[in-house]
């Protein structure tokens, strides 16, 4: 199978060394940043391969390898998968000072991965493990050890026990501080989250701030405004207000991190509930945004203004702000923006009762989809239209829209599967998915659209049900596979629902 694989990726005649396993990785990265995460994955599955058949499978390269695969599995979303090839790298005998160092790096890793797998305690315990492992290989004084520090800071928070954190978190910055190193960037951010949820939101938590040279504030800026999706909303919306706080009062200030810190406190506003400071938030970023040369910014915060609004009890305001959106959309000639604006604009005027001006707006919002040649965007208006006119009984014109958004829309989009769920109620003769259990053969008929693309006819059909341990996958295939072609396929279902998972996180269900 490894000579198979290696003559498919153009290395099967060469002896893969630590520098050309370097180069198929820088290969495989360009493969995932361009939205091929599959053959990403293969690149470097390959190269696992080859190291275990060359070198064997307590070598250190083929280590080298199965860390390589780990991340790509984590780029890609598959968390699992890449905690069980970071750990069969962290098993091989280290047998070098090389390889020992290259232990201690699988380790944090694969307990970063454990954390963010939600599996704590089997993270802490590894994150201790190797905070031992550095403490002997390092010494408490050096950045290789705070590397150590500030993951199982991160899982102890993670685990609410923010009081073991801060000690942890703020060694993490002491020793990277001293050393100079600029990893002290993100354990500042993490430091931050920790001392708000210790000491309370009013207690300061960047107190290095005017200490840092320009670009470190600007990574400070950039670790805060991601780890705050992450974090319990009070804390990262008490990190979010002093950040902004400190931004507004250094020389100098770009426009540019001053509105993202803005729009990124209006969204955690959102989960804490904290209606005066995420309206204000909006106000303050779309001020800054006119200084900017994007319309978008300047639309997506009036919309996000006028959501804002909306959830504050404010309709005459929040109808308001998304005229005004509208406005700004229409005026900067990018139709893909009015469709966009309009669809929002249309869902809220449904909620509201207003079905009539509703439907006037759908239809304006699926023109200006279908003018703006952006697939995505004339997929999520057709969706959304189509569930509307489902919800009114439509339900001949509901199908028409919804099969010709799932044409338009990537399988794994999360408007595809409401459009798909409501499409299933269309097919069973249910009133609608809202109100009825769609929602897993929208999944499976999602995935196995995605596989299908990848794999073809080779596929007979595949069912998933979703359970509390995770999916149960049931597959038929036309015929009997080579083990080459078993292996693509379940990598192939694998990606599949990593990318599905990904992408609901990081978008939620924006059609319904």
């Amino acid at each position: 199978m490894f000579n198979q694989l290696a003559s498919l990726f153009g290395f099967g005649n060469k002896k893969l060394t630590p520098q050309s396993l370097e180069k198929v990785m820088e290969q495989a990265l360009v493969a995932f940043q361009a939205g091929d995460g599959l053959r990403a994955e293969e690149l470097v599955h390959a190269t696992v391969e080859q190291a275990a058949a060359q070198e064997g499978r307590e070598s250190h390269l083929y280590a080298q390898a199965l860390f390589n695969e780990a991340t790509v599995l984590c780029g890609v979303g598959d968390l699992a998968r890449a905690a069980t090839a970071c750990r069969a790298a962290a098993d091989v005998p280290a047998a070098s000072q090389a390889a020992q160092k290259d232990r201690l790096t699988y380790l944090m890793n694969l307990g970063e991965f454990l954390t963010r797998g939600e599996k704590l305690d089997e993270a802490e315990q590894v994150l201790r493990e190797g905070l031992a492992e550095r403490e002997k290989f390092y010494g408490v004084e050096h950045s290789g050890y705070a590397f150590g520090l500030a993951p199982l800071a991160e899982n102890l928070f993670a685990q609410g026990r923010a009081e073991e954190a801060l000690p942890l978190a703020n060694q993490a910055v002491e020793v990277n501080w001293d050393n100079g190193n600029e990893q002290v960037a993100s354990d500042l951010a993490l430091l931050a989250h920790v001392v708000k949820a210790v000491r309370g939101s009013d207690s300061p938590a960047l107190n290095l701030w005017e200490k840092l040279p320009p670009h470190v504030q600007q990574m400070v800026c950039d670790h805060c405004l991601d780890r705050a999706t992450r974090s319990d909303p009070q804390a990262a919306q008490a990190v979010l207000l002093e950040l902004r706080k400190r931004l507004q009062a250094t020389p100098d200030v770009d426009v540019l991190p001053l509105t993202n810190v803005n729009t990124q406190l209006a969204n955690i506003a959102r989960l804490s509930g904290d209606h005066d400071v995420r309206i204000e938030a909006c106000r303050m970023a779309i001020k800054l945004c006119g200084g900017m040369d994007d319309p978008k910014h300047v639309v997506n915060a009036w919309e996000g203004l006028a959501m804002a609004l909306d959830d504050a009890g404010q309709p005459d305001e929040a109808e308001q702000a998304y005229r005004l959106a509208l406005e700004k959309a229409q005026t900067s000639r990018q139709r893909r923006l009015s469709s966009n604006v309009l669809r929002d604009y249309a869902i809220w005027l449904d909620e509201n009762g207003r079905k009539d001006d509703a439907l006037k707006t759908y239809e304006q919002a699926v023109a200006e989809g279908a003018a703006s040649s952006d697939p995505v965007m004339h997929g999520r208006s057709l969706a959304a239209s189509g569930i509307f006119l489902q919800h009114q009984g439509r339900r001949d014109e509901a199908t028409k829209q919804l099969k010709q958004a799932l044409k338009l829309l990537p399988a794994s989009h999360p408007d595809a599967f409401c459009a798909q769920s409501h499409m299933i109620a269309l097919q069973n003769g249910l009133a609608c998915s809202c109100i009825s259990d769609t929602g897993d053969a929208a999944i499976s008929t999602l995935v196995e659209q995605m596989v299908r693309a990848k794999v073809g006819d080779l596929v007979k059909s595949l069912r998933l049900e979703v359970k509390d341990e995770g999916p149960d996958v049931k597959l038929e295939l036309s015929r009997e596979p080579q083990p080459q072609e078993m292996e693509h396929i379940n990598r192939v279902i694998s990606q599949a629902l990593a990318e599905m998972r990904t992408n609901y996180r990081r978008r939620g269900f924006a059609a319904d």
